[in-house]
């Protein structure tokens, strides 16, 4: 059965081409109508970057898309049944086929690519809205993959790659191999395009160029007519997803008003995954090989974050900022640009895949295709995209092996963090010296450190130079601040102490500087996907919502930062307070997270503790919290941050509606460290281990939940003969 004359490409899309206007329409509609439902019912996932005042749009994308393609997809079956020498061709297969070929049937293979659809769009959502783990997510996948078996989608799709390899196709060879092929397809293509997701505009305008570029490919082999009814249902797919993309793809781009969500991007994977297994039917590699350049930028995008992973040592699975849309944000680049550049790498390859795929033989192609591809991740490499960053040009630390110098700077009344060092020492078998140092001789930590340092006020010019000359006659081997006004300085020191083989247990300048500008942490925090509390502008504080928040833009220990409460409060703070900023208040449960990064800069132990008293900026009774999104999003924060090391202390909110707020970012010890300690999260030990060379043993979730601190004052007694001028 086929036909006795090529088409032409008009002849082809006569009777489907607005198949893809339906699509854009009903997308279109739909789009607003789902976004005013979800912000009515509050049902839909705050977006994962926030808005402008720290909000969000709902993720509605997979159902507009998919109620765009299932409107689509009726129209193509509604054309396919409308030329009559089309219906003919389905009423003999019918007659003919269901007995012995139904899986060749385009009907059933229509029916099963939109069940398949819906089943995966509502596994997303489940995962938007009822936060459904990862592995029921990858078994709601694999039913979509089983539904698509069933009608006969991906049945044939190994027999390309059977062919190329050599590979005889027995009855059960061909059948075993493509449907192991299709699940797989289906996992890897839903799982890239839904990590695109995560950007406004992103996914959905890069898979709306693939859906236009596969359009193209499907055409031109509709042209020779080899397959009636396969072509249609290609055609038919094609049109239907490119029209209900562009329709949502307005309420999309940057700034979002309406996002896809995790439903919306597994259901895009989902169509790549159909195109390439219909693609796979002509039993020629040259098709299959087309459609994988076609999508090669959300799979380079993806093997980009795998092989920086294996070189970090992480799982491939591991939920961090790798991928390389997230590094070039983290390298500068703003969102809009990061998008436009995905466009035009898709509109290249896509072209090049359209072209070769018609022009070119597949002999010449291969190697082609090959050489680009070493090429592409031999520039990854050498621009530091698949490799753990490193500080180019800075001095190398070395570690060592043996008795432990120790130098804690403005020490005060840090006397539990420095009895847990000790005690770390001793569990690790090790002679540990600690060098402690305050500007007041009176410091209490003073008066449990083996010996004390002279140090000027931190503002003194000498401060640093003080600490360094210290370091190098007293052969210490590392340094450890712990208040907010000195980091800065020492870290655009790292360099000077490490020359002198001290390593300064601090984040680097970069990250530091960020940290301590509240205004730069808020913006690093909405730049990279994370919600924070709205910064009001001058316009925005002539008629503000009360309650507010006010606090220093450089300050730390909360000093100087009140609640406000109405104008009469906010005008004070205003006229009073130097250099602040203003912001949203917060309502919720507040939470420091202590989350330790090793020296390659990764996160490697996260614990979150209630803050159930406060004391002058501390706190004075804690709970620690297994709380995993917490964890795992505060990992994700230093991740983003690049170039942590040691203790990050980092606040955040958990809001009634059950969304994580962050406040602060402290590249230090925090005050109530101690608790984190004693809960098992031994960064005493760890770094004591590092700082010898050794690698320790950390498990990002191996500490005691639900363990409680209480503090209280102790006195420290010093004779007459042991005072100093404090």
């Amino acid at each position: 059965m086929g036909y006795a004359v090529p088409k032409s490409w008009i002849e082809v899309l006569r009777n489907e081409w607005w198949v893809g206007v339906v699509s854009l329409l009903v997308s279109l509609a739909v789009t607003p109508i789902l976004r005013y439902l979800a912000t009515r019912a509050k049902a839909g996932r705050e977006h994962y970057l926030p808005g402008p005042r720290g909000g969000g749009a709902p993720s509605v994308g997979g159902m507009a898309i998919c109620a765009g393609l299932l409107a689509g997809l009726a129209g193509s079956l509604a054309a396919m049944l409308y030329d009559p020498q089309q219906n003919a061709e389905i009423v003999a297969t019918f007659l003919s086929g269901p007995f012995n070929k139904p899986l060749a049937n385009p009907i059933w293979n229509l029916i099963g690519i939109a069940a398949a659809s819906v089943t995966i769009t509502i596994v997303g959502l489940l995962g938007d809205t009822m936060k459904i783990g990862r592995k029921r997510q990858i078994l709601g996948q694999i039913l979509s993959a089983a539904i698509l078996l069933t009608c006969g989608v991906g049945i044939r799709m190994a027999r390309p790659v059977l062919e190329l390899l050599g590979i005889s196709q027995t009855t059960w060879v061909l059948p075993a191999a493509s449907t192991v092929m299709c699940v797989a397809f289906v996992m890897v293509m839903s799982g890239a395009t839904k990590v695109l997701a995560d950007l406004d505009g992103l996914c959905s305008g890069v898979t709306g160029i693939v859906a236009l570029a596969f359009l193209v490919l499907a055409t031109s082999l509709a042209t020779w007519g080899y397959l009636p009814g396969t072509d249609e249902v290609r055609v038919g797919l094609c049109l239907a997803m490119a029209g209900a993309v562009l329709g949502f793809l307005p309420y999309n781009a940057p700034p979002a008003r309406a996002v896809l969500g995790g439903s919306g991007g597994m259901l895009l994977g989902l169509f790549v995954a159909v195109m390439m297994a219909m693609f796979s039917r002509e039993g020629h590699s040259r098709w299959l090989i087309a459609s994988f350049v076609v999508f090669s930028v959300p799979l380079l995008d993806a093997g980009v974050a795998v092989i920086r992973r294996i070189n970090t040592r992480r799982s491939i699975f591991a939920n961090d900022r790798s991928h390389l849309h997230h590094q070039l944000l983290d390298r500068g680049m703003t969102i809009k640009q990061v998008v436009a550049l995905f466009y035009a790498m898709s509109l290249l390859v896509g072209a090049t895949g359209m072209l070769v795929a018609v022009y070119v033989r597949l002999r010449y192609a291969v190697p082609a295709y090959l050489l680009l591809l070493g090429g592409w991740f031999i520039v990854m490499r050498a621009m530091g995209f698949t490799t753990p960053k490193k500080q180019a040009g800075r001095a190398r630390i070395a570690t060592f092996s043996g008795p432990v110098n120790l130098v804690f700077t403005c020490v005060g009344r840090r006397v539990s963090l420095l009895q847990e060092f000790r005690r770390a020492a001793v569990d690790l078998d090790t002679q540990l010296t600690i060098h402690a140092a305050d500007y007041s001789k009176l410091a209490p930590a003073l008066k449990v450190a083996d010996k004390t340092v002279d140090v000027p006020k931190v503002d003194s010019p000498d401060y640093v130079p003080c600490l360094i000359d210290y370091c190098r006659r007293n052969d210490v081997h590392g340094l450890i601040p712990l208040i907010d006004p000195e980091l800065l300085p020492l870290a655009q020191a790292k360099e000077r102490f490490a020359r002198i083989g001290t390593r300064l247990i601090v984040s680097w300048p970069e990250v530091v500087g960020i940290c301590m500008d509240k205004g730069l942490t808020g913006e690093f925090l909405l730049k990279h996907g994370f919600k924070t509390p709205h910064i009001l502008t001058p316009e925005e504080l002539q008629s503000p919502e009360f309650p507010l928040f006010v606090k220093p833009r450089c300050g730390s220990a909360s000093i100087e930062a009140h609640k406000v409460p109405d104008h009469k409060a906010l005008s004070y703070y205003i006229h009073n307070l130097s250099d602040i900023i203003v912001q949203e208040f917060i309502e919720g449960t507040e939470y420091t997270v202590d989350v330790f990064a090793d020296f390659d800069g990764r996160p490697r132990c996260a614990v979150p503790r209630e803050r159930m008293a406060v004391l002058a900026g501390e706190v004075s009774k804690g709970r620690v919290v297994k709380n995993p999104r917490i964890m795992e999003e505060s990992c994700r924060l230093v991740e983003a941050l690049g170039g942590c090391e040691g203790l990050i202390t980092v606040q955040c909110f958990l809001t009634p509606r059950d969304e994580i707020v962050f406040t602060e970012i402290n590249p230090r010890f925090g005050g109530g460290v101690p608790l984190s300690i004693r809960a098992g999260a031994d960064s005493p030990r760890w770094l004591l281990e590092l700082l010898m060379g050794r690698q320790p043993t950390v498990a990002m979730r191996g500490w005691t939940d639900g363990l409680i601190m209480l503090r209280y004052d102790r006195e420290i007694f010093v004779k007459p003969e042991e005072q100093l001028d404090g």
